[in-house]
């Protein structure tokens, strides 16, 4: 029984060794990792994204399917049964669950590339907390991206309420949506407190583009401040965390599909 219990327990030992090693087959810098973002979205905007119609797959090799500096995204199905030993992302992204935000597809990636939360308004509760430190220290990734969207719903309908509640309107989210909208509920407030009250459609409009990236900063700065494990990361040199929005439909200066980080003069 304890030779059965010691053989369990070395193997434990090994299998936790080389899920590690797995997971940090890719080593990046934050800086880098970011760029490779960056390049991603220009490639998206520009229509010249690196699928497997670009004339070239990995099909028949896992071992340059699996080599970072591949040519291709991993796309296909026998790509993904190349990736069953382990995953191997470069960025953790924080996405709202809206269906037209997709951040593989923004920042032109495949399969492994990225570690994705997906939660409405790109906030945060206990779970998306966790999940967020997975990716950044179990899967190594060494870029968190807490990235907002131009018309997000979540960020909107939280502008409606605040405005309805102020007015008497009856009309208000009901059900688990109110605990999202009370999540966002104090970066709104920062904008009508920036912004002032919008007296006309336009200005309401203005009061949740900047809504959003209020949401965005206030998300980042809560995330640092509630995990000790992304604190450590980042005191270490192994993290960036940054703040970013997705331009649907583009903005003065801004072209429909880019992503404008928060270390962008534009932001």
């Amino acid at each position: 029984m304890r030779m059965t219990l010691k053989i369990g327990l070395k193997l434990a030992v090994l299998g936790v060794i080389l899920f590690s090693w797995t997971q940090i087959a890719f080593s990046m810098e934050p800086d880098e990792a970011l760029q490779r973002l960056k390049a991603g979205n220009a490639r998206f905007v520009a229509q010249q994204g690196l699928y497997s119609g670009c004339g070239c797959t990995y099909s028949n090799s896992c071992d340059e399917a699996l080599n970072r500096d591949r040519e291709c995204n991993l796309v296909t199905p026998d790509d993904l049964a190349c990736l069953k030993s382990g995953q191997h992302p470069f960025a953790t992204i924080v996405s709202c669950s809206d269906s037209r935000i997709v951040p593989e597809t923004i920042f032109d990636t495949g399969f492994e590339d990225l570690f994705v939360v997906r939660v409405a308004g790109n906030t945060y509760d206990d779970v998306a907390l966790g999940s967020m430190e997975y990716g950044v220290h179990h899967a190594h990734t060494p870029v968190l991206v807490i990235m907002g969207h131009q018309h997000c719903g979540a960020v909107t309908a939280t502008v409606n309420t605040i405005i309805n509640a102020v007015t008497s309107s009856s009309e208000e989210e009901g059900g688990y949506i109110r605990s999202i909208l009370n999540r966002i509920f104090f970066p709104v407030v920062q904008a009508i407190v920036e912004d002032g009250w919008p007296a006309t459609p336009s200005q309401k409009e203005d009061l949740i583009t900047l809504a959003i990236k209020k949401n965005v900063e206030y998300v980042k700065k809560t995330v640092i401040e509630r995990s000790d494990t992304i604190q450590e990361m980042i005191a270490n040199g192994e993290l960036k965390v940054v703040g970013a929005v997705v331009y649907m439909e583009g903005a003065p200066g801004i072209k429909p599909g880019e992503v404008v980080f928060d270390d962008d003069p534009r932001w």
